[in-house]
């Protein structure tokens, strides 16, 4: 998930996989940053404007397959 520094808005980037023992999925995701915000931006256009509004973007993990427990608003983000 990425958002805009200070928004409250959190927008699905995509998924991240990690090989247990080598690296984590948070790792995994940290380790292609800036692939994955430029991919968000992309994606979402919102996400464009804020960065060319020079706000910073963010990245945040949820567990593997719990986007509608996101959406729902029942699992929590963790900011990496």
């Amino acid at each position: 998930y990425v958002r805009a520094d200070g928004g409250s808005r959190f927008f699905f980037a995509g998924k991240a996989v990690g090989a247990a023992g080598r690296c984590d999925a948070a790792s995994a995701v940290l380790l292609q940053k800036r692939a994955i915000l430029e991919h968000a931006r992309l994606l979402h256009p919102e996400l464009e404007q804020m960065h060319r509004l020079s706000r910073p973007l963010q990245l945040w993990a949820a567990p593997a397959d719990s986007e509608v427990s996101v959406a729902r608003k029942v699992q929590a983000l963790e900011s990496l």
